[in-house]
């Protein structure tokens, strides 16, 4: 098996990020998910910006060359996963699942209230592997109003609703403390 580590991205990596990206979309072109007009990545500006404000994790292999990463924004007391992918040559091998723990362990270090997302409800390896790790669909009247705008805007771009899910993973409030006794 292939070592992983997990660590922050650096900008002279922005265009290996766009690859894995790109590549990992073919993976659900293959799968037949209907992507609207032509498919792009993450811009550099945005990759940066994240980068430097919010987070952007990556998985590398033994050489340090990345094979995955994940960008969150905080958005409301949550971290919104903006992108979350793995080169389709180690999909399947727990990656993804060390990125989103990771992210989950940045957000819980910020005071963070849990993790937030949305994907494709009928894709294998989306839904399924989310609800896996915790992931539960956020149901109406629950879906907080920007994840709510999030899926709209989603829906203008062209993705089709009946199969776009918002999905979120709330952490457990922490301990205050032992109780004082009387």
């Amino acid at each position: 098996m292939t070592r992983i580590s997990i660590r922050e991205a650096r900008s002279d990596e922005f265009g290996a990020l766009n690859a894995i990206e790109m590549d990992a979309l073919t993976a659900l072109i293959d799968a037949g998910v209907p992507i609207p007009g032509a498919p792009t990545a993450l811009s550099h500006d945005m990759l940066g910006r994240i980068s430097k404000t919010e987070c952007l994790l990556v998985a590398s292999d033994a050489t340090d060359k990345p094979v995955g990463f994940i960008a969150a924004e905080v958005i409301e007391a949550m971290f919104y996963i903006a992108e979350i992918d793995v080169v389709r040559s180690l999909q399947g091998k727990g990656i993804g699942r060390r990125l989103i723990a990771a992210v989950m362990s940045v957000a819980k270090s910020r005071g963070l209230t849990g993790l937030a997302l949305t994907t494709y409800r009928f894709a294998p390896f989306n839904y399924s592997f989310y609800l896996s790790i915790g992931f539960e669909e956020a149901q109406r009247g629950t879906i907080p109003i920007w994840l709510q705008q999030r899926l709209a805007d989603e829906a203008k771009s062209g993705l089709l609703t009946e199969r776009r899910v918002a999905m979120m993973l709330m952490f457990p409030p922490e301990p205050r403390g032992p109780a004082h006794a009387a």
